[in-house]
């Protein structure tokens, strides 16, 4: 028994290396689909169940026999062909544990790993046990399913969809699903069965069983039952809409079953990573042929690398020998050895910041270019940063117009005109942008003669294509009749300082000559402050929807106004100040409260 354990135990410290490898895989290909992350945790498994491996010159894995016994003796060697691995682990068992000491061959019952191997057996025996209980009380479950279709069963004792049976797998639905979510369910367990995932999620526990008492193993079922689920929406999404998608992240949010990390054998819909699984769905795009093929590549590199063994050098236990008695290594070189580590992860960690910078740099330079050409109504400039899907939908709204070779877009009043080339004079302010989601909000400030200026919110999505982004959606929503309290907030994160602060964009002082020379209501309001925050702050003339109304008398320091939005019951403040005279006209700030309220 302690043979076979020992055995085990070498091929999952083995294992354990290149488990280390794919979880760093992953991250480096994780704009790859997933089913390359399912290759990755293949070549785990086969490092998992194969006792023999090829021998080669350039492997990276360890001595295949890490771990020794030999026959008769409690003492203990490491052989990984790693000296800082095997010089540490063999002296602190020489020192701690076995000092030298054998025993005769018929005392070998009491040898420590007798008893390691019966615990380790214990753990699998339970794991195994929990399997089948697990099995059979799910096919009491379902004994009683009707069937509707082919493999597909519909069942009234079960809460959430799964596919159950190894020889012939069949998908169960509780009754309680509707039409909508029946279709998506389906096609994702459909999409299971096809990738053969009730075959490989059993092996896979299995095999967690065998190797439970190796922590590296744990998190690798974990990730490997994430990325099987990932990998199979991914089938199913690759040729659907946004539309399409987005109501397949809802069903799944619909059966998202919390607070599993280790699962047995029924593949269930909202089984795990839910909230990776919606945002991979979401953002979800064809690789390209080029990506696929590097990840491919990537992959048969790292299977060259760690399913093989290196070659035996013969001398290797007689040099760990020499090692062990000598003690050659100190703690001085272990404590070099691990500022070196710690160098290494450091200067990583700045490489990646470096080039988080750089991304984000060249997001931000596109979200500016786009802005500014939004801003000069530069059609041509705005045709050629487009995907043709943004194109064709802003041309449907009207919003671009290609003619014969012209390109025009916008038009005339109201329009955020402003002067792009002056940093403090730009008609617009990117509120957002998510580095990986390539999504931005961009706040327009667009004015009139009058003057008056309204704020229009544009939502982007881009991608980069041949080096250079493109955008590929695009939507805007004129905010010039606010009536909620999130619409207000969406219009306002700020005033002061902003295009909407009538004292830094130039207008206050056109306005207080339009309300001097005319005798329009709309300027002769600009005196009362309610009146005045209606207006310029573009609410709905409504007091059934919106209610507006002053804290107190005013005074040098301004008013504060309460703004109360029927609609969602929320409520907003804002200061109106005069800044010239107490006769003047009343602008908006942002909210302060005034000394003595």
């Amino acid at each position: 028994m302690s043979g076979l354990f020992l055995k085990l135990l070498n091929m999952s410290i083995s294992a354990s290396v290149l488990i280390v490898v794919v979880v760093l895989a992953r991250c480096l290909l994780r704009r790859s689909p997933k089913w390359i992350h399912c290759i990755l945790w293949a070549l785990v498994g086969i490092r998992l169940l194969c006792p023999f491996q090829l021998e080669t010159t350039f492997s990276l894995a360890p001595n295949a026999q890490v771990v020794s016994i030999e026959a008769g003796a409690v003492t203990s060697q490491v052989l990984a062909e790693m000296p800082a691995l095997d010089n540490t682990a063999n002296r602190y068992f020489a020192k701690y544990y076995f000092e030298g000491i054998t025993v005769p061959e018929q005392e070998t019952a009491q040898n420590p790993m007798n008893l390691i191997a019966s615990v380790w057996l214990c753990g699998v025996a339970v794991l195994l046990v929990y399997a089948a209980v697990s099995y059979v009380h799910i096919r009491r479950k379902v004994r009683e399913s009707v069937r509707i279709e082919g493999n597909i069963y519909i069942c009234d004792r079960i809460q959430t969809p799964f596919i159950f049976g190894v020889l012939n797998p069949r998908i169960y639905l509780p009754s309680s699903l509707k039409e909508v979510q029946i279709k998506n369910v389906v096609a994702h367990e459909k999409a299971h069965i096809r990738r053969l995932d009730y075959l490989w999620k059993p092996l896979g526990y299995v095999l967690f069983a065998v190797y439970w008492f190796n922590p590296f193993c744990w998190l690798a079922y974990i990730l490997f039952c994430r990325d099987i689920e990932m990998a199979c929406d991914e089938r199913v999404i690759k040729d659907w809409s946004a539309e399409q998608k987005k109501e397949y992240s809802l069903v799944l949010l619909s059966f998202h079953v919390p607070g599993k990390m280790i699962t047995v054998c029924p593949l269930a819909f909202g089984e795990v990573g839910v909230k990776q699984r919606v945002k991979g769905i979401l953002n979800f795009k064809k690789p390209t042929f080029w990506l696929i093929a590097a990840a491919l590549l990537f992959c048969v590199i790292i299977g060259a690398l760690f399913l093989t063994n290196p070659k035996k050098n013969d001398n290797v236990e007689e040099n760990i020998a020499t090692e062990l008695s000598e003690s050659s290594l100190t703690d001085q070189t272990l404590n070099t050895e691990k500022d070196s580590l710690a160098d290494q992860e450091s200067e990583l960690n700045a490489l990646l910041k470096k080039q988080s910078d750089a991304i984000r740099a060249q997001q931000q330079s596109f979200l500016q270019t786009w802005a500014d050409a939004f801003c000069d109504r530069d059609g041509a400039a705005i045709d050629s940063l487009c995907m043709d899907g943004a194109r064709k939908k802003m041309m449907k709204e009207q919003l671009l117009v290609i003619d014969e070779g012209d390109t025009i877009f916008g038009w005339s009043s109201p329009w955020p005109m402003w002067d792009t080339s002056d940093e403090n004079s730009k008609g617009y302010t990117i509120t957002t942008s998510y580095d990986g989601k390539n999504t931005a909000e961009i706040l327009y400030y667009a004015w009139t003669s009058d003057p008056h200026v309204t704020v229009w919110k544009e939502d982007i999505t881009f991608e980069e294509r041949d080096g250079s982004y493109k955008v590929t959606d695009e939507n805007i929503r004129f905010l010039d009749y606010i009536v909620s309290g999130t619409e207000f907030d969406e219009a306002y994160p700020q005033i002061n300082g902003t295009p909407m602060d009538y004292t830094v964009n130039g207008m206050y002082d056109a306005l207080v000559m339009n309300s001097l020379l005319s005798s329009s209501m709309l300027y002769q309001n600009l005196k009362d402050p309610v009146l005045a925050a209606k207006y310029l702050l573009n609410l709905l003339d409504n007091e059934n929807k919106v209610q507006v109304e002053a804290l107190q008398d005013g005074s040098k320091e301004g008013i504060n106004i309460k703004i109360t939005f029927i609609e969602d019951g929320a409520e907003r403040f804002v200061k109106m100040i005069q800044p010239d005279s107490e006769d003047g006209i009343w602008i908006p700030q942002d909210y302060e409260k005034i000394t003595g309220v």
